[in-house]
């Protein structure tokens, strides 16, 4: 456990699905949703599944560089909301990420009377109220240096070799994936709330060039595991994209 019980203001449970590899979300609204309540649900999914598809939940179970598309199938009856995405590949602890998105939504979108989560039967079920991330993955492609994390952060990517604009626009969309992520929540613990959880990134905000890649974060308000997270994205990224020579975090 990584820090104090987060007291979920709705009814939550998990346990395992039949399905070896097909995660489950039940949702019973607290009211019927209007269009904006409705785009703030469809986020979540998105967010949750960008996520999973970049290897930033992979933990240090699963190679992030074999996280690979999901599947996703959403259905709403009047105040019932169902999703469901297969193929998925997740260490335990993103099931504590999922909660904690969940737990956003209910705050800042549309509140949930209840949600009821059918995890992969491949994977263990984590309790939701005990805070706890995926570990990084400890076998990273590229050199890695990291510095003092405390305030702003600036994340510097070295690419192997040049790139057309596609790729890294690429890049930058994967990395986009961990942000709407980790706004919606993801990383959230008892001193950084999921309604208070975000990233602030700079006024520059990024330097593209053909061979590097520069995001500049400001702060970042949630659990350092965020990071950990990130740079099992830029792991993925590093097989599926781009060769990366190396990764700074840090002033």
């Amino acid at each position: 456990m990584n820090g104090m019980p987060m007291k979920r203001p709705f009814a939550l449970s998990a346990m395992p699905n039949s399905h070896r590899s097909e995660l489950v979300v039940n949702l019973v609204l607290a009211r019927s949703p209007d269009n904006q309540a409705l785009t703030g649900i469809a986020d979540i999914w998105r967010a949750f599944q960008g996520l999973a598809e970049c290897g930033g939940l992979s933990g240090a179970m699963h190679d992030p560089g074999l996280a690979r598309a999901l599947v996703c199938t959403t259905d709403l009856k009047e105040t019932t909301v169902r999703a469901s995405f297969r193929d998925l590949v997740v260490d335990p602890a993103g099931l504590f990420v999922l909660a904690n998105m969940l737990h956003w939504l209910h705050e800042k979108i549309i509140p949930l009377q209840r949600a009821t989560i059918l995890w992969p039967a491949n994977e263990r079920v984590v309790r939701t109220d005990e805070p706890q991330f995926p570990d990084p993955w400890p076998h990273y492609s590229f050199e890695l240096e990291i510095g003092d994390l405390i305030d702003d952060i600036d994340l510097e990517i070295e690419l192997m070799a040049p790139q057309p604009k596609a790729i890294t626009d690429r890049v930058v969309d994967t990395l986009s994936d961990w942000l709407l992520a980790t706004h919606r929540g993801g990383f959230a613990n008892e001193m950084f709330k999921p309604a208070e959880s975000i990233v602030f990134l700079g006024p520059d905000l990024m330097n593209i060039e053909a061979d590097y890649v520069a995001w500049f974060i400001e702060a970042i308000r949630a659990d350092e595991s965020a990071l950990d997270s990130l740079l099992n994205v830029l792991e993925w990224i590093h097989q599926n994209v781009a060769p990366i020579r190396s990764v700074s975090l840090g002033p």
